[in-house]
């Protein structure tokens, strides 16, 4: 058996869905030989995206099925228990990442799925892994932001001109392009994640996931519907490589939260308890 969850994940660069499902159990076992209360957390993630990236890669053709056990696989690892927005340590927590522009006035934050990308490209750093994911799908990439029906706000106002909306599109592509050529800069890969998974692709999350789109009888899907496949593709590489970089720090003290609902029977599954929770956190705290 692996000591540490880096050398299950090392042995993969594409791994299969039958690969994924065997690391399941090999996360399963460290977790239960290693038992420790504080890191649950941190084995729960890893042990349920693999699980949905596992049946997103057995999915096959069937892009709705792909993309929603995709997403699946992204709230996993992104969930934080209910009692922990109310600790001071998440308040310090949310001061963290700094703030995303585009955010319509009347749009939920999707604050767990922010905190999540911020803290992952904290892991990345130097090594560009996340920067070098955009960058490989650069056509997924433009398919996804010149889409206009993955922009929020064309459902919620209309656009005044054609050029406000090429203005839009533009910025974006501008983002991305600020990410691809940078060198290890944590907050513009933030930001180009952002406009791809927090504006673009929640959007066509929401529409699924609500029953908000038809399914094969839309005008849409009749024209091909790219996006949905540029997507399912460009979140299969990102989830995979948030899989890698987390289990890259197997067996050190950086601290990830209890997950909703913890496993019956674990340590966690019982009344919440803080002092599970680091005492520091915040934008200049030392990243734990």
């Amino acid at each position: 058996m692996p000591k540490l969850l880096s050398e299950v994940f090392a042995r993969y660069k594409n791994p299969s869905f039958s690969e994924l499902y065997e690391a399941v159990k090999e996360i399963r076992r460290l977790q239960q030989h290693q038992g420790d209360t504080k890191n649950q957390g941190y084995h729960d993630r890893l042990q349920r995206a693999s699980s949905w990236l596992a049946k997103a890669k057995k999915a096959g053709t069937d892009s709705e099925a792909r993309f929603i056990f995709l997403w699946i696989a992204l709230n996993a690892l992104c969930a934080v228990r209910p009692d922990i927005p109310d600790t001071s340590w998440w308040r310090s927590e949310e001061e963290s990442p700094p703030p995303l522009s585009k955010r319509r006035s009347d749009d939920k934050n999707p604050r767990e799925l922010e905190w999540f990308l911020w803290r992952v490209c904290g892991l990345d750093g130097s090594a560009g892994i996340l920067r070098s994911v955009i960058e490989a799908h650069r056509d997924n990439v433009k398919t996804v932001l010149r889409t206009r029906y993955l922009m929020s706000n064309d459902w919620f106002w209309k656009w005044r001109t054609e050029d406000e909306l090429s203005k839009w599109k533009i910025s974006s592509q501008g983002t991305i392009n600020r990410a691809i050529h940078s060198v290890g800069d944590r907050e513009l890969t933030y930001r180009a994640l952002g406009e791809i998974l927090v504006w673009r692709l929640r959007t066509l999350r929401n529409q699924l996931f609500h029953g908000c789109a038809t399914d094969t009888h839309s005008t849409r899907r009749a024209d091909g519907e790219s996006e949905l496949e540029a997507g399912s593709s460009l979140l299969e590489e990102l989830i995979w490589k948030f899989l890698v970089l987390m289990a890259s720090e197997s067996g050190q003290s950086r601290y990830w939260p209890p997950c909703p609902y913890p496993r019956a029977g674990s340590a966690q599954h019982q009344p919440f308890d803080d002092s599970w929770l680091p005492k520091c956190g915040g934008r200049n705290a030392p990243f734990q």
